[in-house]
């Protein structure tokens, strides 16, 4: 067999392999694009309406704590939650950049800024699933409760350089 001849059938098999182990858009790997909604509408403005974006949870690497217990965090509605404490989100930080709170608390995102903002769970180069709030406008806030002890770390998508971490004892 010629170079030729054996070059074609491995890529052929490359890419076989790559379409099989679902590289691409993948929507049931739990992960969801931050500029993704689900149950939610970012007509009109790209904003998002405080608790329309699901949060995921379960145990990730970016939640830590001493014991093998499985993380978790999940967006709710703020008008029905009771609220721990408010996080105000404007460039450049998140304020306070660092909270401690108890398990089952919530806190409040609120976007005190002039330009869209996200809270997502993780660090810029991994995101962790724990919860997503997708890109919310000036005036719009998103709730996260904490379920389970550990920390924390949370960025926002649009400003990488923004980025905080909620302690849950």
């Amino acid at each position: 067999m010629t170079q030729t001849n054996i070059r074609l059938p491995l890529l052929s098999l490359a890419a076989a392999g790559l379409v099989a182990l679902g590289c691409g858009n993948d929507d049931d790997d739990g992960y969801r694009h931050p500029s993704t909604s689900v149950g939610g509408s970012n007509a009109g403005g790209g904003g998002n309406s405080a608790g329309s974006q699901m949060g995921g949870s379960g145990a990730a690497a970016g939640a830590t704590g001493g014991s093998s217990t499985a993380r978790s965090a999940e967006i709710v509605e703020c008008a029905s939650a009771t609220l721990a404490m408010s996080v105000d989100v404007q460039l450049p930080n998140f304020d306070p950049a660092e909270a401690t709170v108890s398990a089952g608390d919530v806190i409040e995102f609120s976007n005190t800024g002039s330009t869209n903002h996200t809270t997502t769970s993780g660090a810029p180069d991994s995101p962790d699933g724990f919860w997503d709030s997708g890109t919310f406008a000036p005036s719009e806030s998103v709730c996260v409760r904490f379920d389970t002890a550990g920390t924390y770390d949370y960025y926002c998508t649009i400003h990488p350089t923004m980025q905080g971490m909620v302690t849950v004892e």
